[in-house]
């Protein structure tokens, strides 16, 4: 019975120390993938900006402004709610 008590203490710790390096990993993740959706998002804000000058200027089409503004939008949003999650 002593061995059996012994035993589990030993597996239980285990368990812990291997469970607290899975948390290290996935919070590090966490974090690299926080800082590139923050970058992301601070260039996002400057295409969509570049493209309403572009669209200003004329360099661009509508539709082609639009579309680009959709796109850009859309990863936008995107982003903002995998931020919220992490």
């Amino acid at each position: 019975m002593q061995t059996v008590k012994l035993d589990e203490k030993q597996a239980r710790e285990e368990f812990l120390k291997r469970n607290g390096k899975i948390s290290s990993r996935e919070r590090k993740n966490n974090q690299k993938r926080l800082n590139q959706a923050k970058r992301r998002l601070l260039e996002l804000d400057k295409l969509i900006a570049s493209v309403y000058e572009d669209k200003v200027t004329w360099r661009i089409p509508e539709e082609v402004c639009f579309g680009l503004l959709d796109k850009y939008q859309g990863e936008k949003n995107s982003l903002k709610d995998e931020l919220s999650v992490l």
